[in-house]
């Protein structure tokens, strides 16, 4: 993952990916603490942060955003620059305390990277952070590139220092992920002591709420004055033009990028850095004689609201321009309200706003690559990895459900585990929302009997999110003598983000090890009767599973077996090997119809359409044995590297 030494890079120009740009401006500007929770785009940046740098800073996976976030203010109010990182999921649980903070202030510089998502591409829905950010009355900062992303965390701390509140640098996911050319400047040598003054308090307080208020209040229109006259801001004033352009963010690049694409009218260009406070003035004055302003940002109508308000303003002049973008609810605007932007969406909202022509390529080259594709590439279904024990876990719950015959089914959550909406995890999850949110819809449902209710219902989660979210909810469950099962899928790590430690890993992203929690020992503190399981062992967990179903109170069960992959990484390939035997393969044939590949749908499962058989995968392949155990003509075999054939 994270493999640039950041200790020895020197002051000159290299190619990063913005979040390790996020990570050089953060030790550039002198951060000593740093805390998140992974969650992708934001997961790299503290991997970056932790290499070669446990002299100058502290870094850790925290158990969640909310926690991760009052420990990085904790070293602040000590005195000491402070960094945390979570996606846009991550601040929406944070916003009590956001608000809170923004009203205490801080002491050291402290600064948020929030990494939000655009178009929902690793995430379950769009968050534009800039409006919890306005919500909660703290400064934002969005860069365009990551010289920028670098620049504006330094930048950041210095203004979140002076100000005394803390900043946001909201990030995007093609601009987390993105490389551009940095120029590197020198890291500052390591000092301050960490100190709370007593003398002075840090509590928000309801009989402190008002002058508190005031003072953030001041404090905020100080920062818009700065704004103004920011660098981050910048207009782009051609003579003559009557249309405006306005851009933030990676909406900044496809608008220049786009306009030499096209044939615009004579336009201005307005490149805003700081979207809240929004540099009024400036804006006015761009607007100021325009027929049209054509808004590009990333994801909702933020920015244009603001100019539509603003536009009113030169009513006094006799002219107001129309302010165009996703347009408001229930309104067509020239983007789509969702999704991320690109050349082609920005140069077919200058066709509808300008009403420019785009040239042919620009108007079909998307329609016809998708016609030369079609029925070429196979389709790719969302997938476990080869030997992920999470496929033995639902098949096993599978065939438990199956056998109860109640029309049972499982609620789900966010991780690796949530794979179970689709094909690989055999269709079961039928509602999931978000971390916690499965086990909270168990309780729930568990509490229906007198409405009529009989369904079955599983709940599972991974153990990142057992620690994150889930515990409330189980113990809600249990108070409230809810009937269901509760299934934990415990693969010993953050599997899904990166492989980054939680609780239940023992060891620390710094090198080194650390105490371990397990979550049996919670769960059963809790009163809750709970069975460890190997997750290979299927047909005792079928049978164990159909058991728990049928108890009249809360169960748990939890399935663990090291996720494959961290475990290879770390003891290298499994000495045993799978292949199948040819002559007992029954291929297309009644009783099989393929069911290695077609029901089980592991990866390293493949079929040989020259001889119409089944065969495995050996540099996949991890040996898990589950095929073995289901082959229905028993044709898959395991046995030690060294006395398998394996099939190519």
């Amino acid at each position: 993952m994270a493999n640039t030494s950041f200790e020895s890079r020197r002051p000159a120009a290299t190619l990063l990916m913005g979040n390790a740009a996020i990570a050089r401006g953060a030790l550039e500007a002198g951060v000593r603490f740093a805390a998140g929770y992974p969650g992708n785009p934001s997961s790299e940046i503290l991997g970056f942060l932790s290499n070669d740098t446990a002299d100058r800073v502290y870094v850790e996976w925290s158990i969640n955003e909310p926690v991760a976030m009052e420990a990085a203010a904790a070293a602040s109010l000590a005195g000491l620059r402070s960094l945390v990182t979570m996606k846009h999921n991550g601040v929406a649980l944070c916003v009590d305390f956001m608000y809170a903070f923004s009203l205490t202030g801080c002491r050291g510089g402290m600064v948020l990277i929030a990494c939000d998502d655009p178009g929902a591409m690793t995430s379950s829905v769009e968050i534009d952070s800039r409006s919890l950010a306005a919500l909660t009355r703290l400064p934002v900062l969005e860069p365009s590139n990551p010289q920028e992303a670098k620049e504006m965390v330094r930048q950041a701390f210095d203004l979140s220092e002076e100000m005394g509140i803390m900043v946001i640098v909201r990030m995007v996911t093609r601009l987390c992920h993105g490389h551009g050319e940095v120029e590197c400047g020198p890291l500052p040598p390591v000092s301050a002591a960490a100190h709370f003054d007593v003398s002075r308090p840090c509590s928000a307080a309801p009989n402190q709420f008002l002058p508190l208020t005031r003072a953030a209040l001041k404090k905020l229109t100080a920062i818009q004055e700065r704004f103004e006259l920011s660098p981050f801001n910048a207009l782009h004033e051609e003579p003559g033009a009557d249309v405006l352009v306005v851009a933030s963010g990676l909406g900044w690049m496809y608008a220049r990028e786009s306009a030499g694409a096209v044939a615009l009218p004579p336009a201005s260009f307005l490149k805003i850095g700081t979207p809240y406070p929004f540099p009024d003035r400036l804006a006015i004055q761009a607007m100021r004689g325009k027929r049209c302003v054509l808004v590009l940002e990333e994801t909702d109508p933020w920015i244009e609201e603001r100019l539509k308000i603003l536009a009113s303003d030169l009513a006094a002049e006799g002219h107001v321009p129309v302010v165009l973008g996703r347009g408001r609810l229930g309104e067509t605007g020239v983007l789509e309200r969702h999704g991320e932007l690109s050349n082609d969406v920005v140069r077919r909202a200058y066709q509808r706003a300008f009403g420019v022509e785009l040239p042919q390529r620009c108007q079909s080259f998307s329609e016809r690559a998708s016609q030369l594709l079609e029925g070429t590439l196979p389709v790719r279904q969302l997938s476990f990895c080869a030997g992920c024990s999470h496929r033995e876990t639902y098949w096993a719950i599978k065939a438990a459900l199956a056998l109860d015959g109640r029309d049972g089914f499982v609620s789900g959550d966010i991780g690796c585990y949530g794979l179970a909406t689709g094909p690989t995890g055999y269709n079961l999850i039928k509602a999931q929302h978000c971390m916690g949110s499965g086990t909270g819809m168990l309780s729930g449902f568990g509490k229906l009997e007198q409405f009529g209710w009989q369904q079955p219902v599983i709940a599972v989660c991974g153990d990142s999110t057992f620690f994150h979210s889930v515990i409330p909810a189980l113990i809600n469950a249990r108070i409230n003598g809810s009937r269901g099962l509760f299934v934990l899928l415990d693969n010993t790590v953050t599997a899904m983000t990166g492989m980054q430690p939680n609780p239940g890993s023992g060891f620390q992203m710094q090198g080194g090890g650390r105490p371990t929690v397990a979550p049996e020992a919670i769960t059963r503190a809790i009163g809750l009767p709970t069975e460890v399981l190997d997750p290979t062992r299927i047909d005792d967990n079928i049978a164990t599973l159909f058991h728990l179903l049928q108890k009249p109170d809360l169960s748990v069960a939890i399935f663990r077996r090291p996720c494959v992959i961290h475990a290879t990484r770390r003891h290298g390939r499994p000495a045993e090997r799978v292949w199948v035997e040819q002559e007992a393969c029954w291929g297309d044939a009644c009783g099989c119809n393929r069911f290695c590949v077609r029901v089980l749908g592991c990866p390293a499962n493949k079929w040989d359409e020259g001889i119409g058989k089944a065969y495995v995968d050996m540099d996949t392949c991890s040996a898990c044995g589950l095929c073995v155990s289901l082959c229905p003509s028993g044709a898959i075999r395991r046995a030690a590297s060294q006395d398998g054939g394996n099939q190519p």
